[in-house]
């Protein structure tokens, strides 16, 4: 029997992956996978985007990976086959937005003044920012 190769965590760079759509799709291909799942966090961009360049002969399926906080800890919740349009789904994904944003303009506060956030790359698509100690610039 054939081994099937299938990847249901994959990130793009709408979110913490480093791959755009095509050098995505290039990467799969060459390590045999056939089925996948782009969940990338908070956000839908990435399946927006490479949904309509996966061949016939791959299969896609939309996911998303949402980051919840818990009164234990914080967690990543991942949700598969929805529909991008569906007003509850919206919703839940502009909480997400919000929440980020939030955290944007908490973190911004507590820098010196000589220190800035980088927005070059995009964590949460909606906020277009990362936010980690790599992302700090002078």
């Amino acid at each position: 029997m054939e081994k099937k190769m299938i990847d249901l965590h994959i990130h793009t760079c709408a979110s913490d992956g480093t791959d755009d759509t095509r050098s995505l799709l290039e990467r799969l291909r060459q390590a045999g996978i056939k089925t996948f799942a782009v969940s990338d966090h908070d956000t839908v961009d990435g399946i927006s985007s490479i949904e309509p360049l996966v061949p016939e002969d791959m299969m896609f399926i939309r996911g998303i990976e949402f980051g919840c906080i818990t009164e234990v800890r914080n967690c990543h919740i991942l949700g598969y086959g929805f529909m991008p349009v569906a007003k509850a789904f919206v919703r839940i994904l502009e909480k997400a937005c919000q929440k980020n944003r939030r955290l944007f303009i908490g973190i911004s506060a507590l820098l010196p003044a000589n220190m800035e956030l980088s927005l070059k790359r995009s964590l949460y698509s909606c906020m277009e920012m990362v936010i980690g100690s790599s992302d700090l610039v002078r």
